[in-house]
């Protein structure tokens, strides 16, 4: 259940770079900056796949990837609302602008709770949908490692 966890965290990833490709070609950034902020939640993506399964093989438990995964979660909802700050976002059909403003949208999005009280503008739309979809998936994939690390069960090696 828990490699197939993991197996579902590649997957996000793979999903994100596939997305943001077709979104770079087709021209839908909005300005170099979030073109960047994109590539780095990629870079976190990996490397937070990466040191999951250095960790797992080192330590044999799952225990030890939540600290990462619980990082990686802070870190994308944290690169999310720069994108969201630097494109705006709709609130009583009006941009707004601000910090708390994409801190909280981004949030939202990620736990794919999605209240409505704020929305994405025209031109964060795309981003929301990627990370609802990185949100939907890594939830899932945490609550999985999660519960083996709590249950106790140790990483099988495989022969």
């Amino acid at each position: 259940m828990v490699k197939n966890s993991i197996i579902g965290f590649i997957v996000i990833t793979l999903v994100s770079i596939f997305i943001t490709l077709i979104l770079h070609f087709l021209n839908i950034f909005y300005s170099h900056s979030i073109i960047i902020f994109l590539y780095i939640s990629l870079f976190v993506q990996f490397y937070s796949i990466y040191v999951c399964i250095i960790l797992l093989k080192k330590t044999n438990h799952y225990l030890s990837v939540l600290p990462v995964m619980f990082a990686y979660l802070v870190l994308i909802i944290l690169l999310y609302s720069l994108i969201y700050n630097e494109s705006g976002l709709l609130l009583d059909d009006k941009i707004v602008y601000g910090f708390e403003y994409s801190v909280y949208f981004s949030g939202v999005t990620f736990t794919t709770l999605g209240y409505g009280d704020i929305q994405a503008s025209v031109n964060a739309r795309a981003y929301a949908v990627i990370e609802a979809i990185n949100g939907y998936l890594f939830l899932g994939c945490f609550s999985a490692v999660a519960f083996a690390a709590i249950t106790g069960q140790k990483v099988k090696k495989s022969q």
